[in-house]
């Protein structure tokens, strides 16, 4: 999993058709029904047609016997962190580019090649071929949470980042916009310097300067596993949870200027050349400092 490109995740996240209210209701019925009536979380986007495309999905969702937990608009990583892990699948509600619902699994993975197949054949029979619930689900509303996500999000940053210039940039503006302000936050400064990249499913692309990418995602990657590592020996097992920045590009970003500000710190001055295997993986911070020149692209 972790060798997939962005666009092999993409093509393995399911993406329901939902450009009309009666298709999004037919979703949620269908996702109701392959989870027998189970708890189903569900956020989206801002924007006018995701809010009524998730109100019409969690009327399919109460009609098949669930609950819908709406935790509302949020940025991917946000409703990720806070959504109940009971829930056997989560539900977003995309604005941009084109009305989409994306169906994730536990963890904020992919279903399943089996209940991806099962739930496209559930949309395609149509409600009508679905057996009726005598019990309605219910409607629950989830409130609050930022608090404990921004500061999760801020934490990432292991301290302070003063001096340091970088941004964030991202399709999902709820995204965009809590990544900057936890930023400002570390002392961060948005204007020149460099720019992490978020992907439309709100994950990391890349490090850019300018027009020119300074690390992409297979080099971030390989950067924050060996941290993960060197930082968490104990902890090393087969079995336990992904790491939350491998699925939130906001977490992900921020984990990344915080090591590279802690190599460059440890680097001793006047160190000579890297060693080629180790050329590839450095970028120097001060790339990113206010002492270097500005970038006002």
């Amino acid at each position: 999993m972790l060798n997939r490109s962005f666009q092999d995740e993409e093509r393995a996240l399911l993406c329901l058709p939902c450009a009309t209210p009666a298709e999004a209701m037919a979703a949620g019925r269908a996702v109701s029904e392959q989870w027998k009536g189970r708890s189903i979380a569900l956020a989206r986007e801002e924007g006018p047609r995701a809010g009524l495309l998730s109100l019409s999905a969690v009327a399919g969702l109460m009609a098949g016997g669930s609950h819908a937990l709406d935790y509302g608009v949020r940025a991917r990583g946000e409703f990720h962190f806070l959504r109940d892990s009971r829930c056997p699948a989560a539900l977003f509600f995309r604005e941009q580019p084109q009305p989409a619902l994306e169906v994730y699994g536990p963890g904020a993975m992919p279903l399943e090649e089996a209940a991806r197949r099962r739930l496209s054949d559930l949309c395609a029979a149509g409600q009508d071929a679905l057996p009726p619930r005598d019990i309605p689900g219910q409607w629950l509303r989830e409130k609050g949470g930022r608090e404990d996500y921004f500061r999760k999000l801020a934490g990432m940053g292991q301290g302070c980042l003063e001096g340091v210039c970088c941004r964030f940039s991202a399709p999902d503006r709820q995204a965009q916009a809590l990544g900057n302000q936890a930023l400002s936050v570390l002392g961060v400064r948005a204007s020149g310097g460099g720019c992490l990249v978020l992907d439309r499913l709100g994950r990391l692309a890349c490090l850019r300067r300018g027009e020119r990418e300074e690390l992409d995602w297979k080099r971030i990657l390989l950067l924050l596993c060996q941290e993960e590592v060197a930082g968490r020996p104990e902890r090393r097992s087969r079995h336990r949870m992904l790491p939350p920045w491998l699925q939130d590009g906001l977490m992900a970003g921020i984990l990344l200027l915080s090591v590279l500000d802690r190599r460059e710190q440890a680097a001793p001055r006047g160190a000579g050349t890297p060693a080629a295997e180790e050329k590839e993986l450095v970028v120097g911070l001060p790339i990113l400092r206010l002492s270097a020149p500005q970038d006002h692209t």
